[in-house]
């Protein structure tokens, strides 16, 4: 649950709305039904249709599956989900630069 004064669940923003949108137009486009999705994920058409709906979210390993069996790379996904929100900034008026995070973030071990 977010701190009080930090806004709304992300569930109920314009930037979810879009993520979802994504994901469909994804399916689309790999020209998948829902039931056709279903099964190349393993999955029930009804759980692909509770996730576009946006009642059930995907984890990364989820959502890389589900953007292989569409064909669509996660790297290319991630870059059309962050034109799509930065579009929703531009059009609330959001001002300033892009912050980069990778200078916060901890550098990764060697796992080898």
């Amino acid at each position: 649950m977010p701190k009080s004064g930090t806004g709304r669940k992300s569930i109920h923003k314009e930037e979810h709305r879009r993520f979802l949108a994504l994901l469909v137009e994804v399916r689309l486009g790999a020209k998948f039904t829902q039931v056709e999705l279903a099964r190349a994920l393993g999955f029930s058409q009804p759980y692909i249709s509770h996730v576009e709906a946006g009642d059930v979210r995907l984890d990364p390993v989820q959502l890389y599956f589900w953007l292989k069996a569409c064909g669509v790379g996660y790297a290319a996904f991630m870059g059309a989900v962050e034109k799509a929100f930065d579009d929703v900034d531009r059009t609330r008026g959001a001002v300033g630069e892009k912050k980069s995070l990778t200078g916060k973030l901890p550098k990764a071990k060697k796992l080898l």
